[in-house]
């Protein structure tokens, strides 16, 4: 149902090559403009309040100024250096350009790549990740001051720019992730990073930090689900990485969760911790298995609220994505209030539809159940946590979700038609089953501090749920 927050990894804007092609190829500031013009007209007919987040008279100067600034031609990468932050100001994470990562395609990153994960985001402060090392030297926490020698204030702030979400949050989680990406994009430092950092001696120290090989992306099932158990088998961790399942996988994406509660099961498992505090998302569909394993009868759920803003543009689209390009017939459209209401309401209609599942029992766990969740929860795995955390299904344990629980989702994918950027806007407004529209995501029940983007340590959070229960 939502769209996948993470799908900034798997989606390519263009090839190395077009790229390079692209550099050195201008394109007339005419053909620029209009499709800035382009842009914003699509967004107006399809969002369902596109200044959610902001105000009209501020995108409108940026806007303005944007168009003045077209008055010459340029490659697409200028262009997009300039687009990007003005479509950004609408703060909405399902509405914008695509990112503009250099050399990602079929799943690799052939370059500009430097290590994962070596920063933090501390308000306008960055900082080397714990457990840094890098020849031999522990640069764990250490305050970097500047970044090819822009200040870490400034470097923060352009990378703001470049994300399109409502939360300060989510822009400081997303500059920690894609660092290694957009550095060399923003800042054209294609080989190597030059940080100066205050080192343990309380002094300033520079260090050049070199571009690594291309980062493989895998679709295996190895790598989406893994299950641990203690030593004693009492305690077992399934950890699931995404539900962005491809429906031709879907089968085995099932599969691999019953095979695991059957485990868990025959192994008599008292306690389970189901972690997807590095789950970016993808179809809601696919949380259902695991629903089907922890709920102990028969329920329909209430999912939460969605509405639906009705366009030619999401009537076209769904004609062609959902039934091959023909319009579906008269009962199937009946039948399904989506469809009513993309199909039969009147252009500009905004109609509200409740959402319902239904979850049927495959031989539940019956022993204790923790959901573990964070920062990288975002999407399809934000829906889990709130159902769960609303029907008390299970103890939530970790940090707030990334993903918000109320938001606009499901976006609407265009193409500039002169500079051929890939565009999304969203057409529907979700709100989860007991969510609020505050800007913040699932609370969990139980605070436990942890990095997402590191292994959890599953011995030391058993002892720490041990402790807990005893405490209290």
């Amino acid at each position: 149902m939502k769209e996948r927050v993470l799908i900034f990894i798997y989606l390519i804007l263009l090839c190395s090559e077009m790229i390079k092609c692209q550099e050195l190829k201008k394109i007339h500031s005419d053909s620029l403009k209009y499709d800035v013009e382009f842009f914003f007209k699509t967004i107006e007919e399809v969002h369902p309040n596109m200044y959610a987040y902001s105000s009209k008279q501020v995108v409108d100067n940026k806007k303005q100024n944007l168009i003045k600034a077209l008055d010459h031609s340029m490659s697409l990468l200028d262009f997009w250096k300039l687009f990007c932050p003005v479509v950004n100001s609408l703060f909405d994470g399902h509405t914008g350009v695509e990112t503009f990562f250099n050399g990602m395609y079929n799943g690799t990153v052939f370059s500009d790549n430097f290590p994962e994960y070596i920063i933090d985001v501390k308000d306008q402060k960055l900082f080397f990740t714990k457990d840094f090392h890098l020849n031999g030297e522990d640069m764990s926490g250490l305050e970097i001051l500047s970044i090819n020698n822009y200040k870490s204030d400034i470097v923060v702030n352009k990378f703001y720019s470049y994300f399109p979400f409502e939360r300060k949050e989510f822009k400081q989680l997303f500059i920690e992730i894609y660092f290694h990406y957009l550095t060399p994009i923003i800042f054209d430092s294609v080989n190597s990073n030059i940080f100066k950092y205050v080192n343990k001696e309380g002094e300033t120290s520079v260090v050049t930090i070199e571009k690594t090989d291309g980062l493989k992306l895998q679709n295996d099932f190895s790598k989406i689900i893994n299950l641990y158990f203690s030593k004693d088998y009492k305690s077992a961790m399934l950890t699931i990485n995404t539900f962005d399942i491809l429906k031709n996988d879907r089968n085995e994406f099932v599969n691999s969760i019953n095979n695991a509660f059957d485990s868990i099961i025959k192994l008599n498992t008292n306690i389970l911790f189901i972690n997807i505090a590095a789950n970016g998302g993808g179809q809601s569909i696919n949380i259902l298995p695991i629903l089907n394993r922890i709920v102990k009868k028969k329920t329909k759920i209430n999912d939460g609220r969605i509405s639906i803003k009705s366009s030619d543009q999401i009537r076209q689209n769904h004609t062609k994505n959902s039934f091959n390009g023909e319009n579906p017939n008269f009962f199937k459209i009946l039948k399904d209030k989506s469809l009513r209401a993309i199909y039969w309401k009147k252009n500009g209609k905004i109609t509200n539809i409740y959402s319902s599942i239904v979850v049927c029992p495959n031989n539940p766990f019956n022993g204790k159940v923790y959901l573990i969740q964070g920062r990288g929860t975002f999407s399809a795995s934000v829906d889990l946590c709130s159902i769960i955390k609303h029907n008390k299904f299970a103890t939530i344990i970790g940090e707030e979700t990334g993903g918000i629980t109320a938001g606009y989702i499901d976006s609407y994918v265009f193409k500039l038609p002169n500079s051929g950027l890939n565009c999304k806007c969203s057409y529907k407004f979700f709100r989860e089953e007991g969510g609020c529209v505050d800007n913040h995501g699932v609370l969990p029940d139980i605070y436990y501090q942890l990095d997402f983007r590191k292994k959890i340590d599953f011995e030391k959070l058993i002892e720490f749920i041990n402790l807990y229960d005893k405490i209290n």
